[in-house]
């Protein structure tokens, strides 16, 4: 059977800079998501949407996009490695669009109540992603010199890679990056370094 007879499932392709590419083929599996088609972009972060009946979609994150060049009769495609996008991710997003909005001018602008306000906060301009990325680092190396469960360094370091690619993108969603770190297991959150990267994105 060829290999495109295989790709039942509708998808589409949301990058991380919010471009869409409709229409795709592929196959979902358990934890992976083959895509037969080479001459497309696929990166950590971005999303991956499979149309469902009733007009609903199954929402994925590339973890790893693995293109594989095409060899011996079998085209280039993408083996990508996903997990679910996760409900605590959903409902975080839907708490973020019931929240009160304020409109600030300048780098540091935030509102603090009935607190006094030592911290750093996440910008975007150059000094504030290097900062964060500093932070990040030194967070990678803790968690590798951490007793950590396997299970647990494996997704901590999954969502640094996804942080890191937000942090790095055009325009940065900290909505986004405020959520994949509270998603972190538990003993990855009370690490130092990790306390201080979760700080750079609370206000």
């Amino acid at each position: 059977m060829p290999f495109t007879q295989m790709m039942r499932d509708k998808l589409a392709l949301i990058k991380m800079d919010g471009s869409t590419v409709a229409g795709l083929k592929g196959s979902v599996q358990k934890g992976k998501i083959y895509i037969m088609r080479g001459d497309i972009s696929i990166e950590p972060g971005d999303e991956l949407h499979r149309e469902m009946p009733g007009g609903k979609f199954e929402e994925y994150i590339v973890v790893e996009p693995n293109f594989r060049q095409g060899l011996h009769g079998i085209p280039a495609h993408y083996q990508t490695e996903v997990r679910r996008k996760s409900n605590q991710l959903q409902q975080a997003a839907s708490a973020a669009s019931h929240t009160t909005n304020y409109n600030f001018y300048g780098d540091n602008s935030r509102v603090n109540n009935n607190s006094v306000d030592n911290s750093n906060n996440f910008t975007g301009s150059d000094d504030s992603v290097r900062q964060v990325l500093a932070i990040l680092s030194a967070a990678r190396k803790d968690v590798e010199a951490s007793a950590m469960e396997p299970v647990d360094t494996q997704t901590t370091k999954v969502t640094f890679d996804i942080v890191e690619s937000q942090i790095q993108a055009k325009t940065p969603s900290k909505p986004v990056i405020k959520t994949l770190l509270a998603g972190l297991p538990v003993v990855a959150q009370a690490l130092p370094s990790v306390v201080k990267l979760i700080e750079m994105f609370q206000s």
